[in-house]
């Protein structure tokens, strides 16, 4: 199984009418998921941990279909990749994929109203290209600007719009409905999307971005398949916990109430005032 986070083809399709049609869909569809949903201060999200599951059957085969993927072809690669590649250089390469997501938080920042973590991903994103040569060395993070990271499946949550149905797709792996259409529109956001043009470049940063994640999950993946009586359900749990940390950034609602998800955050990084 390879996590959600991967994404093997996800910057694979050439500028062309159709990539621009689908651009199109996916953004279409969003809006319909949302039209109902209230704004970033209304009323607050639903619990990210709830999402149906009608597909199970078909999840389930998925399932099964990307941990014999992973077997094959995913720890062999990686077990070499750790290999012939010292820690301290394996911490570059992943902060430097850290860094190329920059531009996709940045943007669902502002689109969540949240200007002072976009303004902080922006410097962070400046420094660690220049200083931290491409984001191999994350200086921002030294400098007292940790990393974050949005999508818009994240921003969908903060708008009000439910999970859906929950999914495991190939090679891509557990998704809900909102996250994987969240997961379209994030690859056509993405500058780098359209500034490669489906070069070689293109293959490689998709490659290595899919290793990363990877090499990073391996041991969380091999302990969750080790200690669970059933992987599948287990998997269901740990993805939906893990995005419901993700959309309250880590500061999880308590009791039976779910506060807005903003007013947990710092005060120099809440949305203007109203």
């Amino acid at each position: 199984m390879i996590d959600s986070g991967c994404s093997t083809g996800h910057r694979q399709f050439q500028l062309s009418k159709k990539r621009f049609g689908a651009a199109a869909a996916a953004f279409l569809c969003a809006l319909s998921l949302s039209a109902c949903a209230t704004g970033p201060r209304g009323d607050p999200p639903p619990d990210p941990t709830l999402a149906p599951d009608p597909f199970e059957p078909f999840n389930r085969a998925m399932l099964s279909v990307n941990t014999g993927i992973e077997k094959v072809i995913a720890r062999p690669i990686d077990t070499v990749y750790r290999g012939v590649t010292p820690k301290p250089a394996r911490k570059g390469i992943a902060n430097a994929v850290d860094n190329l997501s920059s531009p996709v938080t940045f943007l669902n920042d502002l689109l969540q109203g949240r200007p002072g973590r976009a303004g902080k991903t922006l410097v962070r994103f400046i420094v660690n290209s220049v200083i931290g040569i491409a984001g191999f060395f994350d200086v921002a993070k030294s400098d007292g600007l940790p990393p974050h990271y949005e999508d818009f499946g994240q921003t969908l949550a903060v708008w009000g719009v439910k999970n859906g149905p929950y999914l495991v797709l190939p090679l891509i792996g557990p998704t809900t409905v909102r996250d994987g259409i969240g997961y379209g529109i994030d690859t056509v956001s993405d500058p780098l999307y359209w500034v490669l043009n489906n070069s070689t470049a293109t293959y490689a940063i998709a490659g290595t971005e899919t290793l990363i994640q990877y090499d990073n999950y391996r041991e969380d993946l091999e302990n969750l398949r080790k200690s669970s009586i059933d992987y599948y359900s287990a998997m269901r749990s740990a993805y939906l916990q893990r995005r419901q940390s993700d959309i309250y950034n880590g500061d999880l609602p308590r009791g039976d109430t779910m506060p807005d998800i903003l007013d947990s955050l710092p005060e120099d990084e809440q949305p203007p005032a109203k």
